[in-house]
This record gives structure tokens, sequence and C-alpha cells, in this order.
């Protein structure tokens, strides 16, 4: 194995759960007592059910006791609840309003590290598995969101990036196309 392959020791529930997020314009800040998790269109069930699995696993990671509810409304959109699993995951965010870059650990090296580059990928993987657009990444309305997501691959050293926006139609859509590193090529994160 090459010294910069990357070999996802243990991907970061925490970081795959921040990347499916939906953030058309930012997610806000929950007011107290919120249970909302996520909510989830009829078309992305098999995504909701990765969401769900990684509930449980933040669930048992964090030692909560909580139920996790799964509503699903009549017009087939679903919505996950937990009082405390909104208080965890909002404390990822801090004061921000989306995700943002200075949540990851800075890197140390151009070498692959598990320390810093878990995270990164344990987001793009969740990310990937919700918006994956023809090999790349497709945002509504969630710029922060697609430059978050542009510099982790470049923090990955994937050859190629490109993000185009089209700012002039609603909602605005953000693509990013890449090609993966040799070792991104071994994850789940591949726009093959």
């Amino acid at each position: 194995m090459s010294r910069n392959a990357v070999q996802v020791e243990r991907l970061s529930v925490p970081f795959v759960v921040l990347g499916m997020r939906d953030e058309y314009f930012g997610i806000g800040r929950p007011s107290p007592g919120s249970i909302e998790i996520e909510h989830f269109y009829p078309h992305e069930t098999s995504v909701a059910d990765d969401f769900e699995r990684c509930l449980y696993q933040l669930k048992t990671t964090y030692a909560l006791e909580t139920t996790i509810e799964r509503v699903v409304n009549s017009d087939g959109h679903m919505e996950f609840r937990s009082a405390e699993l909104s208080t965890l995951i909002a404390s990822f965010y801090g004061t921000e309003r989306g995700i943002s870059y200075s949540l990851f650990q800075p890197r140390m090296s151009g070498w692959y590290t598990p320390a810093t580059d878990d995270e990164r990928i344990s987001f793009l993987i969740g990310a990937y598995l919700r918006y994956k657009r023809n090999g790349g990444f497709r945002f509504a309305n969630a710029a922060h969101k697609a430059e978050v997501t542009m510099r982790l691959l470049r923090d990955l050293d994937c050859p190629y990036v490109a993000w185009k926006q089209w700012l002039h139609k609603l909602p605005n859509s953000h693509v990013i196309e890449f090609e993966p590193s040799p070792g991104l090529r071994d994850s789940k994160l591949s726009s093959d």
C-alpha cells in the first residue's frame, strides 16, 4: 500500500450525519426543546434508511437514553425526531448557521492521517450518499456546504475539483465535480 493510500480506519458517524444533512439556506439553531433532526423527500427512502442507521449508531456511541421517531407524512416526506439527538447534532455546528470548514481538524501533513482525514472522508461519504449527481455533488441553496465539500476534496488530493454555480435560477444550484485521488477510489467515495 502506498503511503498516501486512504484506508478509512473507522467512519466517524457524526461526520457522516453532518454530510447527509440538508442545509438549504443553512440549518439555523434549533429552539430549546426542538425534536426535529432531519427531513427527507419521498424519493430519498434508501438514504433515509442509511441516515436512520447512523442515528442508532450515534445513540449507542453517546449512550443516549432517547427514542428515535421516524414520521412519514401523508405526502411521503419523512422526518426523524429525537430531542437528545437534535441537541447533540446541533452541538457540532457551534454558532455557525451551517457546516463550517473550521469544524475539521487541520491537516498536519500531505499524507493520509486517520486523526484528521477520517472525519473528512466520513463527511464526504455522507454528502455523497445524499447529494450524488452524475458522479459529483449537487446542493440547492447551500453555497457554504458546496464550499466545504470542495475544500475537503482538495485536502484529500483530488486532482480535479470544480465548483459550478447556477445563481440566476431558483433554487440556486451548486455542483461540485471531482476526480477522486487514488486513495479515495478505494473508499465509498468514487465518481465512477
